[in-house]
């Protein structure tokens, strides 16, 4: 490829992430106070209220066979205390981002099902990491989880023929995904879903976790995990359990324990805890 026609790919690619739709005010806020743990609940529950939707499916979890204890939930309060601030949080964020690429054209080849699912799982993958390693702004893990392939729905919505040409690729060898999407368009996924969520003016660290989790080791660690790696490591773990972007091989093999290089972690104590919380945010979210 030549330098012009590399430069202008590029471009085209970047452009993408102009056309992504805004987020509404409410969906803004509520994504910035469900990015940290320690929630005011008060101001929480007036801000899922002022949203119908969202209050009919945070009331439809709490209300499911997951959680229900023979008396129907009716507000979110009730619903609060019922499934924990930490589940509350999952399916309020996963259903918030879903809604974000509601009625996006896509190509044949995608699957935002797959997506929503993959994002999710490494979302709840990379939060549950942070319970047993020293990680950098662990706050961030879920909403960084359903964030980091937001790049992926861009090319593949701004994009189809280029997009459909490197899933061709990918199937025929053994290199990554990134590795074609650098060639062709000049940029990766990765980098298109950090300028996404730095568009949507979410944090800068956020961003940066989301931009570099392939390529870990160019964020810098002062003495903690950063987030790009819990990411890069959760969404290898995810894809290995056949919970991925692209439709899961047939020959799968065994599930592969995230690893954290210099780091150690009771892994069959994560397995547990994730195979428990996927369990529960997979049915109520999808």
């Amino acid at each position: 490829m030549s330098a012009l026609l590399a430069t202008t790919t590029r471009a085209a690619a970047l452009k993408n992430v102009d056309r992504l739709p805004a987020l509404s005010p409410a969906v803004n806020r509520l994504l910035g106070m469900l990015a940290k743990r320690d929630v005011d609940l008060a101001g929480l529950a007036r801000t899922i209220q002022a949203d119908p939707s969202l209050t009919g499916h945070i009331l439809s979890a709490a209300n499911s066979a997951f959680f229900n204890r023979g008396a129907q939930v009716q507000s979110i309060e009730q619903a609060v205390t019922r499934l924990g601030l930490t589940k509350l949080r999952r399916i309020a964020l996963s259903k918030s981002v879903s809604r974000i690429f509601r009625g996006l054209r896509t190509p044949d080849g995608w699957s935002m099902t797959r997506f929503q699912l993959h994002s999710a799982a490494t979302g709840a993958a990379a939060e549950i990491l942070c319970e047993f390693l020293p990680v950098e702004d662990p706050d961030s893990a879920f909403l960084g989880g359903l964030m980091h392939d937001v790049g992926k729905v861009l090319i593949a919505c701004g994009q189809p023929s280029q997009f459909l040409e490197i899933e061709a690729m990918v199937a025929l060898t053994c290199r990554s995904q990134a590795e074609f999407e650098r060639e062709i368009l000049g940029t990766d996924h990765a980098e298109l879903s950090g300028l996404a969520v730095a568009k949507w003016e979410l944090p800068f660290s956020l961003s940066r976790a989301v931009a570099y989790h392939h390529s870990p080791e160019s964020a810098r660690e002062f003495g903690q995990v950063s987030m790009s790696r819990v990411l890069q490591a959760a969404d290898l773990f995810t894809n290995s359990l056949g919970i991925s972007v692209r439709e899961a091989p047939a020959n799968l093999e065994r599930a592969a324990l995230p690893v954290i290089p210099g780091h150690e972690y009771p892994g069959p104590e994560f397995a547990t805890r994730f195979e428990e919380e996927w369990k529960v945010l997979s049915a109520v979210c999808f």
